[in-house]
């Protein structure tokens, strides 16, 4: 890109870029999905370039806010999984089933309506859980989860793929005590949605909503500059 007629312009180093990916893979289990979050237009560098990047360089899927930003994606040519982590009208809950995205769920009125056009379009749904952990802004309590869990069984409702949670401060590199209290309640209430699948199973009830283990995945934020 010519940057000569322009005041400001942004510089993504490929390399930087493509080492930090390596690092956080490394650290990773072969068996754990390797998700890159480029929601908010890759926070403003633009999401079909870092897409570009973040694909060449190692990305299993993606993870965006809204639907309109998966539709991009898959315009395109981007064929990995697609998680859509912000809200989608229930207007538009067919286009997720359409195209075979992921979507983040933690009320039951949209798992009841996506469950409802799942049948009648012979879609899967591809439904993750947002878990509460102490950021606040949208997802399921610990309190509420086994009732959560026990409505999806009730109606036969379609599997849960995988489960995640928000760090309200992981920016914060002098004190990481609030992350870790958060990453210990996460922990707990995983280990509450594992029990209960595992109950369901052993039960002989609930096999069509009671999956196998849930997707285990990581989610990296924006690493543009170089880690070390």
């Amino acid at each position: 890109m010519k940057t000569s007629n322009f005041n400001t312009w942004l510089e993504i180093s490929e390399s930087a870029y493509k080492s930090n990916l390596s690092f956080f893979r490394k650290m990773l289990p072969d068996t754990t999905e390797f998700s890159v979050v480029i929601k908010s237009n890759a926070y403003g560098h633009g999401i079909t370039g870092i897409a570009s990047l973040a694909s060449k360089h190692g990305a299993d899927s993606f993870c965006v806010h809204s639907l309109e930003e998966a539709l991009l994606l898959r315009k395109n040519n981007f064929l990995q999984d697609i998680l859509i982590m912000g809200p989608v009208l229930q207007s538009r809950l067919k286009e997720v089933l359409q195209n075979d995205f992921r979507i983040v769920l933690y009320n039951f009125e949209s798992f009841l309506l996506l469950a409802e056009l799942s049948r009648k379009l012979n879609k899967r749904a591809r439904i993750h859980l947002k878990l509460e952990t102490g950021t606040y802004r949208q997802g399921i309590n610990s309190q509420d989860l086994h009732k959560f869990l026990k409505k999806i069984d009730q109606f036969s409702l379609p599997p849960i793929e995988g489960a995640y949670t928000h760090f309200a401060n992981i920016e914060d590199t002098t004190n990481h005590r609030y992350a870790f209290e958060q990453l210990e309640l996460f922990n707990k209430i995983w280990s509450l949605l594992i029990s209960f699948f595992n109950e369901e199973r052993s039960n002989g009830y609930g096999s069509k909503s009671a999956p196998p283990v849930p997707t285990i995945y990581c989610f990296i934020f924006i690493v543009f500059s170089e880690l070390f």
